[in-house]
């Protein structure tokens, strides 16, 4: 898994503390010490609410296998002042494991994955964190996989060619509570096809 920046060269106020509650019960072999502060720095890297109005961020997880991809869109995501990518994973059990780590707001997850797919994380999300909204980013228009991504629970549908203009808005119509649907997509499909 791979948190930005790297939250582990100290450990946060919180993880300190949490090592400290933890050593109460006896000693901590390095494994236990090692995970405490991994999971705490991580949570505080990405903690905050969703509560604009403090000034904190919408935590994004980006999932893709290409680092490219990645760092694009963290790039786009985190130029807005009101959204951050917290987490990058390249693959489904990453992401899992980002998703326990700390909290997440949005998750974005490309259709195709290796070792898995994008549609069955989706599922496998939307089965452990129904309330959190994921967006499929794909390079396919064909209207079977957007029937489908949206058949798994995902709200919005974006093709990797449109994501370079429109990925902050995506993000901002699914927070919004609406549907997402790149147009060359949304063409090939009737509304009540997918929504």
């Amino acid at each position: 898994m791979s948190l930005q920046p790297a939250a582990y060269i100290s450990p946060a106020p919180a993880a300190k503390s949490a090592v400290a509650a933890q050593s109460g019960r006896g000693f901590l072999n390095i494994d236990e010490f090692l995970d405490i502060i991994k999971k705490e720095s991580a949570k505080e890297y990405m903690g905050g609410t969703k509560d604009l109005s403090t000034g904190t961020k919408i935590r994004i997880l980006v999932v893709d296998d290409h680092p490219i991809v990645r760092q694009g869109l963290a790039q786009l995501i985190n130029s807005e002042s009101d959204l951050v990518v917290c987490s990058q994973s390249e693959n489904a059990e990453e992401a899992m494991e980002a998703l326990e780590v700390g909290p997440v707001d949005f998750a974005i997850v490309d259709i195709s994955l290796v070792g898995s797919d994008g549609l069955e994380l989706t599922r496998r999300i939307k089965l452990r964190y129904p309330a959190l909204p994921v967006l499929i980013l794909t390079m396919h228009d064909e209207s079977f996989y957007a029937r489908r991504a949206f058949g798994v629970g995902a709200a919005g549908y974006i093709l990797k060619c449109d994501a370079s203009e429109q990925i902050v808005h995506a993000i901002r119509s699914v927070l919004a509570g609406d549907k997402y649907i790149s147009s060359a997509v949304a063409d090939k499909l009737s509304a009540h096809d997918c929504c």
